[in-house]
């Protein structure tokens, strides 16, 4: 049974009616609170109440999410409410502009049975208010098998270094330091390879996704090849934030994941940044060295020109995996190119049944392909 709770206005405490809508049998309970500085302590006595007075032995997944109009911070409750419900095995916290979320972090990480964790510190509080050490002490997510991440670079090589279980089967994470670029900005290399390179200890790893919206490249993701098992990749760059991915980007990705089912790759080049994403042409590694790969989805360019005219292109190349969806995102094509293009296709791939080519972000599918692979 699950109960969820959305305040928008102002709460009057009353504990038999709480207890009503929390009976023993609830097995999830989440919050959503907004409200103004003066709304906050019927809230504030919500949480207290459900860590003290409100018994729930079935309790495996609890959720807040907090969009508080003060600097009223409601860490410490949550973290009580961690630690009188031990048997929570899935944990969503977002806390806002929160001062204390790294006191929750501490707690979360002592619950002997969490298995699923998401975690939203856009602001990087965590690794800003207080010592980057103070982690280190605490409990380290021992039964953890997902984690969802959402912070700047350097909070997220603090935190997955902490995560002593390795046993985590998927990490997805958005990297960013829009909240305050200049404060992270000297440290924003070393703090990404450190992220990417503690990723590559969890030799496990079947599923990861990765949206960055700081500046990389290739020299530091390919710490994620040491994750032999991973059957899932995705790597989403902003807009505006350039990865160069090349054919021998490619070929070592494609050697050394030997088990890619699905592959995302969306290096988005900014208006004012050279070519970052392969060419089309450079895309027969993937038919060639991607053994399992059974969806695709990619930004390429497949313009006559940056594919040298398709001069010497290898037409007899022998597809070793047998695609069946191909979506191609944000990639322009020209007239010149959509004939060989589409013969390429399904010579590449003749077991495509689905294909979608997005030509820009105001078009639809180009239909050219569309229809040839039907």
């Amino acid at each position: 049974m699950s109960v969820e709770f959305r305040i928008w206005r102002p709460v009057e405490p009353d504990l038999e009616l709480f207890r009503q809508l929390l009976p023993p049998s609830v097995t999830e309970v989440v919050f959503f609170a907004a409200l103004d500085a003066d709304e906050q302590s019927g809230y504030q006595w919500i949480l207290e109440r459900l860590a003290t007075e409100i018994d729930l032995p079935n309790l495996t997944s609890f959720a807040i999410q907090t969009q508080l109009g003060s600097l009223t911070d409601t860490g410490t409750s949550i973290s009580h409410i961690l630690r009188s419900y031990q048997g929570i095995e899935k944990l969503e916290v977002g806390m806002g502009h929160s001062y204390q979320i790294l006191e929750v972090i501490r707690t979360a990480a002592e619950l002997p049975h969490l298995l699923h964790l998401k975690i939203k510190d856009p602001n990087g509080y965590s690794a800003t208010r207080e010592p980057e050490s103070s982690l280190r002490h605490s409990g380290s997510f021992p039964a953890l098998e997902s984690l969802e991440l959402s912070s700047p670079p350097d909070c997220l090589a603090s935190f997955l270094d902490q995560v002593s279980s390795r046993s985590v089967r998927s990490i997805r994470f958005e990297m960013t330091s829009n909240a305050r670029p200049h404060q992270f900005e000297a440290a924003t290399i070393k703090s990404i390879a450190d992220c990417f390179r503690t990723i590559g200890e969890f030799v496990r790893l079947k599923a990861l996704d990765v949206e960055l919206q700081v500046q990389t490249t290739w020299n530091t993701l390919q710490y994620i090849l040491r994750c032999k098992d991973l059957e899932t990749l995705g790597i989403v760059t902003a807009w505006g934030y350039s990865l160069e991915l090349q054919a021998g980007h490619l070929e070592q990705m494609g050697r050394a994941l030997r088990n890619l089912t699905t592959l995302r790759l969306e290096p988005f080049d900014s208006s004012d940044s050279p070519r970052t994403s392969p060419t089309f042409t450079d895309l027969k590694v993937i038919a060639t060295e991607f053994r399992m790969l059974r969806k695709l989805t990619i930004t390429c360019d497949a313009r006559s020109a940056p594919n040298d005219g398709f001069r010497g292109i290898d037409r007899a190349v022998t597809a070793q995996n047998s695609l069946q969806e191909l979506n191609v995102t944000m990639s322009p094509i020209d007239k010149e190119a959509e004939e060989i293009v589409g013969m390429l296709l399904r010579l590449w791939w003749p077991n495509l049944t689905k294909v979608k080519w997005l030509t820009s972000a105001y078009s639809s599918s180009w239909s050219v392909v569309h229809a040839n692979q039907r």
